[in-house]
């Protein structure tokens, strides 16, 4: 009896933590993760906590992982304060069931990555760079809706 509850509540515990807590990167790891190397589109969202229209189009980027994972990668690049990523940003993801790739980006020189995603970047949130398996490239700035992204990812249409 006393070994099943232990595991239960290792099993409950393990289970908080799985998938809450973003990974920290630079720009290094940012590098890594907007020159793919495979045959999947890549869906790169930059977005933080405070933003209102980056948190009201997370859903529509969980959707697209979700639905097609076996065309689309989605990595969501979080610009909250680094040391907010277990305290705020990993709770938050599990609050709204985000199970994409989650990642945050902890460079504090704007300046120095933004142009590295694209030079049109204003810095202004939210902004999605999309990558195909031709290295064709989209950015866009704004809000996405899960049907541009769609029309995006299968049809090529931007």
């Amino acid at each position: 009896m006393t070994k099943s509850i232990l595991s239960i509540l290792l099993l409950f515990i393990l289970g908080l933590q799985q998938g809450t807590t973003p990974k920290v990167i630079h720009t290094t790891e940012l590098n890594t993760l907007i020159t793919p190397l495979d045959k999947k589109v890549h869906v790169i969202n930059f977005w933080a906590t405070w933003c209102r229209p980056c948190i009201e189009e997370l859903p529509d980027f969980e959707a697209i992982h979700q639905e097609l994972d076996k065309k689309a990668k989605v990595s969501l690049i979080s610009l909250d304060p680094a040391s907010k990523a277990e305290s705020h940003v990993g709770p938050f993801l599990k609050k709204k069931e985000i199970t994409a790739d989650s990642y945050l980006l902890d460079e504090v020189d704007f300046d120095a990555w933004i142009p590295i995603v694209d030079s049109s970047w204003s810095g202004a949130l939210p902004a999605t760079l999309i990558i195909f398996p031709s290295g064709k490239k989209v950015f866009h700035e704004g809000k996405y809706s899960k049907e541009e992204l769609e029309g995006i990812i299968l049809k090529g249409k931007h």
